[in-house]
């Protein structure tokens, strides 16, 4: 559709004589871009539409609280808050969790899973977790979700959010430290 309202506003708002090579020139742009959209939608490296990952991150505390989601997470050293989610200083009993808000079109439900990997030197990424959720498009900053994980052992950990068709939505990074938090707690919500 968008190529064709690209071309149509080509033809009416050029001279005649030279609307074929405009016309061309006008949509060459717009062809290139959705070849493009398409190809890294088709080899996973974007995430299907109209779904997008409007947040993820990796907190210690996830909690429900009147309409909000309050995330709990240890403050972020120098010049780079937004890299709350990084390290995370674990001691055993606890929990972490994964907190994920998808935006998708009204009326629409979907199956999003979280997989839960830690990194083996000998055999790579290893999933210890998938854990499905439904997702029910239509609010505007995203549906928001989360899952949770207690038992986990220092290293590298990285959580994927998974759609339909096993098209990865989106991940997030991040390192276990056994210990308690060594910076202030703050919180946000969403």
């Amino acid at each position: 559709p968008a190529l064709l309202v690209t071309a149509g506003v080509a033809w009416f708002a050029i001279p005649v004589e030279r609307q074929l090579v405009r016309v061309g020139e006008t949509m060459a742009p717009a062809v290139g871009m959705t070849l493009l959209v398409l190809f890294l939608i088709w080899s996973n490296m974007m995430p299907p539409l109209p779904l997008s990952l409007q947040r993820v991150g990796v907190f210690r505390d996830v909690a429900s609280e009147g309409g909000d989601v309050v995330l709990t997470y240890e403050d972020a050293p120098g010049l780079f808050p937004w890299r709350y989610d990084r390290v995370l200083h674990w001691q055993p009993g606890e929990m972490a969790w994964c907190f994920t808000s998808v935006f998708a079109p009204r009326d629409m439900t979907i199956r999003v899973t979280h997989y839960w990997e830690v990194w083996d030197d000998e055999t790579g990424w290893v999933t210890t977790d998938a854990l499905p959720l439904d997702v029910v498009g239509g609010r505007a900053q995203g549906y928001r979700t989360y899952t949770h994980k207690r038992h986990m052992r220092p290293g590298q950990w990285r959580v994927r959010i998974v759609g339909p068709n096993e098209r990865e939505l989106g991940r997030v990074l991040f390192e276990v430290v056994e210990g308690p938090p060594v910076r202030e707690l703050k919180t946000s919500r969403w």
